[in-house]
């Protein structure tokens, strides 16, 4: 590939990265917003049905953006040994970062939820 190839495909990739971290945000921000309001008002059926839909939604989108992220990396190392004056600094390490605090966050949205359902009584 020419420089300007693998440079479109890390621009139209990295597109789809942000839209795939938006989506993660707005699914995340819906999840918390839900459990703030209504979290201790529902039963263990609807908390069930929001809680598996949250973390398939939620999976999707870090697998969605782990993957973008792959292919952004790859190209950027190509870019790199065509042209090592290329000021693109995109490393896969990155990509795992990402994933993984994504991941914490599907984590800490969880125990959001437990702190809501399960309150503390003093």
């Amino acid at each position: 590939m020419t420089e300007y190839e693998l440079t479109d495909a890390i621009n139209s990739t990295m597109s789809v990265y942000a839209s795939s971290f938006t989506l993660y945000l707005t699914i995340i921000s819906a999840y918390l917003i839900a459990g703030f309001v209504a979290g201790d008002r529902l039963n263990s059926q609807q908390f069930l049905i929001i809680s598996v839909l949250f973390f398939f939604a939620s999976g999707l989108t870090v697998f969605a953006m782990f993957g973008a992220g792959t292919r952004i990396a790859y190209a950027a190392d190509a870019l790199r040994l065509a042209d090592v004056e290329n000021p693109i600094r995109f490393k896969s390490s990155f990509n795992y970062a990402l994933a993984t605090i994504c991941t914490l966050g599907i984590m800490a949205s969880f125990k959001f939820w437990w702190d809501i359902r399960h309150p503390k009584t003093d």
